[in-house]
């Protein structure tokens, strides 16, 4: 599912706090509570530290804690593989926006 951020970050905070939308949406339904999945992500870095259930940056800290506590209270387990950024079958939502030069110079995004 596609949506734009009401905040600027770092990309890796982001992308981590995406993951633990997405898994608040699973868990919401029936079937989402102890449930067994697996997740691809295209940053090494949130592969990571979801894989060790810490960090000791704080920015990303908070997210892992909370999606742990996510998945302990939900009785979920997720498996997490990293692909390529090309290759993430996830991202070609963000793939159908363009930034488009306005008269004014301003860039804007359109749908390609």
């Amino acid at each position: 599912q596609e949506y734009g951020w009401e905040h600027a970050g770092h990309i890796n905070v982001l992308e981590l706090e995406a993951l633990l939308l997405h898994v608040k949406r699973r868990m919401r339904t029936r079937s989402g509570i102890g449930c067994r999945f697996a997740q691809l992500v295209d940053s090494q870095v949130v592969a990571g530290v979801v894989a060790k259930g810490r960090s000791s940056s704080k920015m990303l800290g908070g997210p892992c804690r909370r999606l742990g506590g996510l998945l302990l209270g939900g009785h979920g387990v997720m498996v997490v593989g990293w692909t390529k950024t090309a290759e993430n079958p996830a991202d070609s939502c963000s793939r159908k926006w363009k930034a488009v030069r306005k008269k004014d110079g301003k860039l804007r995004r359109v749908r390609v």
